[in-house]
């Protein structure tokens, strides 16, 4: 073999080698130093509710692709009970039934996360909400709110933000208190944005997320909003309580599902809470368990 052949033999299997290297860096998310260590949260949501007599049916929506993170591992617990997964339109669910059930009732769904910074699957673009009719004088709360907050804006996503801050207002104005009502949640008053949206064809979604912290505590599930540009043709964020642009930079998306996070049959007392605990585990370690959760067999070829 000629010198010139070796050389470039030994060039191709060094820009193979870096290439792997890489991939398995940046892409896999493989450690680079030995010992090395990455966060992981183990969250938890508990479901619980007194059980009716006869069938009991209970829907919890679950993580699917959240951006930023991946759930490595989950675990459902609930004794006695079926359970299947339902996939639809970027949403998951866990469904967990049973013929005959008495006093309460406690089912646990836990999922091991890990950040690893993969970005939003490329949006869909919605179709246009169609405005509804209203009776009197709702009608006319409405227009004139939206006239208001129209002066105020100059994007969908600036008409929005001032919306929310007048929904939210310390001494609201006539229309709010109507709209409004006794609607003072803040999933109440994001549903009702969305409403008031529709009126002039602006494209909105709920979203649910938990802010990740250090430690081990109790946590609650917060409602952001999602709304269409038109003009960049993606999802942009909103917060519920005070209409300002962007998301928190530890939020884990729980749910994008246009669905209570929570729906047990013929049992509107049922509720669900959430905890979470931050730990440190082995990066190599956790990186073969997040390519594990995608595919069992791609891991054996990427090592």
């Amino acid at each position: 073999m000629k010198k010139t052949q070796l050389y470039l033999l030994a060039l191709i299997l060094a820009a193979v080698g870096i290439a792997g290297f890489y991939y398995k860096w940046k892409v896999l998310r493989f450690p680079v130093e030995p010992q090395s260590e990455s966060e992981v949260w183990e969250v938890q949501a508990r479901v619980e509710f007194s059980a009716r007599s006869g069938p009991n049916k209970v829907t919890l929506q679950i993580p699917h692709n959240p951006p930023g993170y991946s759930v490595i591992d989950e675990n459902f617990v609930a004794r006695n009970y079926g359970m299947n997964i339902e996939r639809s339109r970027g949403a998951r669910e866990v469904q967990w039934q049973i013929r005959r059930a008495s006093g309460t009732q406690a089912l646990y769904y836990r999922a091991t996360i890990y950040r690893d910074e993969h970005p939003a699957t490329d949006p869909v673009e919605p179709k246009a909400p169609e405005p509804r009719v209203h009776e009197e004088p709702y009608a006319t709360a409405r227009a004139t709110l939206l006239d208001q907050v129209r002066e105020k804006s100059v994007d969908s996503t600036s008409f929005a933000g001032e919306l929310v801050r007048q929904l939210n207002a310390a001494k609201p104005s006539e229309e709010v208190s109507l709209l409004l009502g006794k609607n003072d949640k803040p999933e109440q008053r994001a549903l009702l944005a969305i409403d008031l949206l529709a009126d002039r064809q602006i494209s909105a979604r709920l979203m649910h997320g938990l802010e990740l912290s250090d430690g081990s505590v109790e946590t609650e599930l917060k409602p952001y909003l999602r709304i269409w540009d038109t003009e960049l043709k993606q999802w942009r964020p909103i917060d519920v309580a005070t209409g300002a642009e962007g998301l928190p930079e530890n939020l884990f998306v729980w749910s994008t599902a246009q669905k209570p996070i929570l729906i047990v049959e013929d049992n509107p007392r049922a509720n669900v809470t959430f905890s979470l605990q931050r730990s440190l585990a082995d990066a190599l370690d956790t990186a073969k368990e997040n390519l594990r959760s995608r595919d069992e067999n791609f891991i054996a070829y990427s090592l």
